[in-house]
């Protein structure tokens, strides 16, 4: 009976320090938990600051011009896919006709059959260095992207040797090339917007960012 007794005040002599233990190991655990999230939260803050945000936040992708680098492009800058073909985007305008810049009275284009509508008319310089004529339908085939995720597809036309038309169903010779016109019909609202063009350039994605109000 009193080997009881000892044992039961050894238990409660000890109850004290084995719940120090386990407040400090909780509050040790607690420590390790925050300064892994700081550390994590921290990686994040360093990748914005160095512009490495998602390639899905539109915030990013919309807001200002692609630039340079991991597929972003800006006007002007050449695509050179070796053994394919040479591709620049050299301008983008919104108007609700587009015509070919020679074009004549009779040289006719397209008008956009809704008043709030128009399009999008995205212009390429584009060389062939294939060893096959190219369809100007199977190039790039283009998507308009806004920011809310809307999408718009484009059909191609290219312009004839004077300038003076747009040609349909055009293919390019080898060695050839010209400037092709990527027509998207979208909302005024979506044309007068900010908005991006992604497209595929010899297995490879590229997007090309605008601003409202961006000319050639």
């Amino acid at each position: 009976m009193q080997e009881i007794v000892k044992v039961q005040d050894v238990k409660r002599h000890n109850r004290p320090l084995l719940i120090t233990i386990a407040i400090l190991g909780l509050l040790l655990y607690t420590a390790g938990v925050c300064a892994s999230a700081i550390y994590v939260d921290r990686r994040a803050s360093a990748r914005q600051a160095q512009g490495e945000l998602p390639w899905e936040d539109d915030g990013y992708a919309m807001a200002l011009p692609a630039t340079d680098g991991d597929g972003r492009l800006e006007p002007g800058q050449k695509i050179t896919a070796a053994g394919e073909c040479e591709f620049t985007v050299t301008g983008c305008a919104f108007s609700r006709q587009a015509f070919a810049p020679n074009a004549g009275p009779d040289s006719g284009g397209y008008t956009a059959s809704g008043e709030g509508q128009g399009y999008v008319d995205l212009s390429v310089k584009y060389k062939n260095l294939d060893g096959a004529p190219a369809d100007i339908d199977g190039i790039a085939s283009p998507l308009l992207v806004c920011a809310n995720g809307d999408a718009y597809s484009a059909f191609a036309v290219m312009e004839s040797p004077d300038a003076s038309q747009f040609i349909e169903y055009a293919t390019v010779a080898p060695g050839g090339g010209g400037r092709l016109h990527y027509l998207f019909l979208v909302p005024t609202g979506v044309g007068e917007g900010a908005f991006r063009i992604v497209f595929t350039i010899a297995g490879l994605e590229y997007a090309i960012g605008f601003a409202a109000g961006f000319e050639e």
